[in-house]
């Protein structure tokens, strides 16, 4: 395990030390910390939404998109324009108020992407460098993510199909299209990640850089796979640790709270009720960050060893040395 050892302890070592990107980490974790383990647990659930877009289908239900919810807007505009007006600049703001928090999310995971590479090549960096590298990369990075979004929503619906066919054949049809389609789920998801990494790392355009990304996948899949199960064990471990780090602040509070309620001191009570949901709110905002930095660096290390200097996979090490040890004759 040396070979991810290494690179999991300098994606750790950056995470703890440059804590400036954890302010990207922030925003970079409404993409998802989940990464491909995410794209199973979605199968399993009826939301297939990615977060970069979300409540997209929520609206889409309200009709407001048909011909008949179009009407209806025409018909409120000229019965009543002064509330139209109104609910159109709330629309309006709220849509440029999604489309900033978007250009956030995307120029916050380049700037991860180069920060955490200029670290590992033991560049000098700072924030404002690494802004700047991360704005300058918002529309390819955000092609790519868009790419993403796009064919696994196509995936997901694909999914669910089996479930507008008869009860007979759901299970046997799910159980095929489940095997089929998340396998190139995750594919494309490794694709992605090392597409990233040749734009912003390497200056290539977005379609050289997905060429470059399936090249170096199908090169070292097989590594791919087992630095993504790592990844997910070490996920599982950080989000257990946060769950009991924030269990064993939240006793102070509902103690403090317990005894306000008691002697009636409203005041008092709602005071720490606020100071505790603000303090759990800094925690959640900080995990999210941290493991959003950690797992951006992790992949970025990942990149620049296959593309420096190339790797062999666990598996692939252990046979090895089995065959070493007992040769056939």
């Amino acid at each position: 395990m040396a070979f991810y050892r290494h690179i999991i302890k300098k994606a750790w070592e950056i995470t703890w030390k440059s804590k400036y990107l954890w302010f990207f980490g922030i925003f970079t974790a409404l993409l998802g910390n989940g990464g491909e383990y995410e794209i199973i647990s979605r199968t399993f659930t009826d939301d297939g939404q990615t977060q970069l877009f979300p409540n997209l289908s929520t609206i889409a239900s309200t009709g407001i998109f048909t011909l008949t919810g179009i009407k209806n807007i025409f018909k409120t505009a000229f019965a009543d324009p002064v509330t139209f007006s109104i609910v159109l600049i709330i629309l309006l703001v709220s849509l440029a108020l999604a489309a900033f928090l978007v250009w956030l999310v995307v120029i916050s995971q380049a700037a991860l992407v180069s920060g955490s590479a200029r670290i590992i090549q033991n560049k000098k960096t700072n924030f404002r460098d690494i802004l700047q590298a991360g704005l300058g990369k918002f529309w390819p990075v955000f092609t790519l993510n868009l790419i993403n979004r796009l064919i696994l929503s196509g995936i997901f619906i694909l999914l669910l199909v089996p479930v507008l066919l008869s009860f007979s054949l759901v299970s046997l049809t799910y159980i095929i299209a489940f095997v089929v389609l998340i396998p190139v789920a995750i594919l494309i998801s490794f694709i992605i990640k090392y597409s990233i990494g040749y734009v912003v790392v390497k200056g290539q355009g977005t379609i050289e850089a997905i060429g470059s990304g399936w090249a170096l996948f199908k090169k070292n899949w097989l590594i791919s796979i087992e630095m993504a199960l790592l990844l997910a064990l070490i996920n599982l471990g950080l989000g257990i640790l946060a769950i009991l780090v924030i269990l064993i602040i939240a006793i102070p509070f509902l103690f403090l709270a317990a005894v306000f309620l008691n002697f009636a001191v409203k005041a008092g009570f709602w005071l720490v009720i606020i100071l505790g949901f603000l303090t759990f709110a800094v925690l959640l905002l900080a995990t999210g960050a941290i493991i959003a930095t950690f797992q951006v660096s992790a992949w970025t290390g990942l990149f620049l060893e296959l593309i420096n200097k190339g790797g062999v996979s666990k598996i692939v090490r252990i046979f090895s040395k089995d065959s070493a040890q007992n040769p056939i004759k």
